[in-house]
């Protein structure tokens, strides 16, 4: 039996990438902090194995990892936001930086099968039009400045012979996201008929269900000899403004959406914000998207 640990177990992805892996038939660890809420995961409680420990804290994870001896780690432990609002610089730096360094130092002399590393699309920074991963990054935020920092240490320790693949995801919709998150809030505003305040309808993104973000994991996991040290992007491929998202939450609930829009002044890397090229995932992995922005609407729509 593969032995597979998950950081960022109760997170939105990592509770999904828990819930694949018990499916797969892994024995699966989920590292969580001492105070983690692990409602995502309540029923399976019997499934895994709970491996409580802080990704700050480089001595406890450390003589974890050595003692469990993955097979393989899915990292997702991260600094966490919330509707779009970034935790403090320490945290930042501390968790998604030195947090993945303390990980990825504790695996060196495991004999692991794979060790994919999630990172996300604010580490190319701001830019229109498709991005692959050859693209220069240029992070203006301090999250994507930290997770461009961990995925090219990550590629380091794949030079030295790690099994180390990264994974970018672009904006994720699924069940079991965190309720202020943009497009829960909308459906559930179109649910309840309220009303919504909005920044710009020009604002854009590219978005990906997380069923389709599991899978590319788990075939980044079983190909990570080969694809050792590539960065794949994770996205749908197309460019959604806000204006068209609340078009199809309205389109996909028959609800109505009270759109306050003007109600905030618009982040500028919004009306700038790049689209996934997946070409590469495609070519080496087998992996496209297959969930439509309206499936995953509508699956949010009829999830409560």
């Amino acid at each position: 039996m593969t032995t597979v640990l998950v950081t960022g177990a109760t997170g939105f992805v990592g509770a999904h990438v828990v819930r694949d892996q018990i499916r797969r038939g892994a024995d699966v660890h989920a590292l969580v902090r001492p105070a983690s809420d692990d409602h995502r995961l309540a029923d399976l409680e019997g499934s895994y194995t709970r491996a409580v420990a802080d990704l700050r804290d480089a001595a406890t994870v450390t003589d974890l990892v050595r003692a469990l001896a993955p097979d393989r780690v899915f990292h997702l432990g991260a600094a966490a936001m919330h509707a779009g609002r970034a935790p403090g610089a320490d945290e930042l730096v501390a968790t998604n930086l030195a947090g993945t360094v303390t990980l990825l130092d504790a695996c060196r002399d495991l004999q692991l099968e794979a060790f994919v590393l999630v990172g996300d699309a604010f580490e190319y920074g701001p830019g229109a039009g498709a991005r692959a991963e050859d693209a220069p990054c240029r992070p203006t935020s301090l999250d994507g400045i930290t997770k461009l920092a961990a995925t090219l240490y990550g590629q380091a320790r794949a030079s030295a012979g790690l099994p180390v693949v990264a994974v970018r995801p672009f904006s994720i919709v699924g069940r079991d996201d965190d309720p202020r998150r943009l497009v829960p809030r909308l459906v559930e505003t179109a649910r309840a008929g309220r009303t919504i305040e909005l920044s710009d309808r020009r604002v854009t993104r590219d978005f990906v269900a997380v069923a389709d973000v599991v899978e590319l994991l788990g075939r980044a996991a079983d190909a990570a000899a080969r694809v050792c040290g590539r960065v794949f992007n994770c996205g749908g491929g197309e460019v959604v403004t806000l204006a068209g998202l609340v078009d199809a939450v309205e389109r996909v609930t028959g609800r109505p959406v009270d759109a306050r829009w003007g109600a905030f002044p618009v982040a500028e890397h919004d009306l700038d914000h790049p689209v996934a090229d997946v070409s590469a995932a495609a070519e080496a992995l087998g992996w496209r998207p297959t969930v439509s922005l309206e499936a995953m609407i509508a699956d949010l729509w009829a999830g409560r």
